[in-house]
């Protein structure tokens, strides 16, 4: 399914636009409503930090992530810790989807989609950055924009993956529900 959007757009270039994109993407989280996340290398401690503090506000934060990346030492510690601490959210730990063609496949997004606190559209992030401490300053883009349309596709595929995982892939004791 594809999508045609209209709406204006912010375009980050890193790695000269690093702390500027960096910036803008823990800012979605510093007043959110619920919140979905895919990604292949998640180890930026900001981000974690942001999403513990949420989960005790009581704001669901939804995380598929790459199992692959997930079984580092460094990685497999900080989710260990962080599913321990989540109460309204849950991590889930893929290698594939539902659409994949095999197993050697991997979960390579790297999407935010945050529900509007404001009244406004959902806002939407997307592109190559991995949420990572060294992913601002490598050659990558971003692309920060507010669409309910797009957010709902981007939902809609994030639930049909979550619920391919936890019926396909062992979830490395992360904290898996659907919800």
């Amino acid at each position: 399914m594809s999508l045609a959007i209209n709406t204006p757009a912010t375009v980050y270039m890193l790695p000269r636009d690093g702390a500027e994109a960096r910036c803008a993407f823990l800012g979605l989280l510093r007043s959110p409503g619920e919140t979905w996340i895919l990604d292949y290398g998640f180890t930026e401690a900001d981000l974690i930090a942001e999403i513990e503090q949420n989960d005790a506000a009581g704001i669901a934060m939804h995380l598929l992530l790459d199992r692959s990346q997930s079984a580092g030492t460094a990685e497999s510690k900080a989710l260990a810790a962080l599913s321990a601490k989540l109460v309204h959210g849950d991590i889930t730990m893929t290698t594939a989807g539902p659409d994949s063609a095999g197993s050697s496949e991997i979960m390579h997004d790297k999407v935010m989609v945050v529900a509007a606190s404001d009244g406004g559209q959902a806002h939407v992030w997307l592109g190559s950055v991995n949420f990572s401490e060294s992913g601002w300053y490598q050659a990558n883009t971003a692309l920060l924009l507010r669409s309910d349309a797009m957010a709902q596709m981007l939902i809609d595929f994030f639930d049909r993956t979550r619920q391919w995982a936890l019926e396909h892939v062992p979830q490395l004791g992360a904290k898996g529900k659907a919800s």
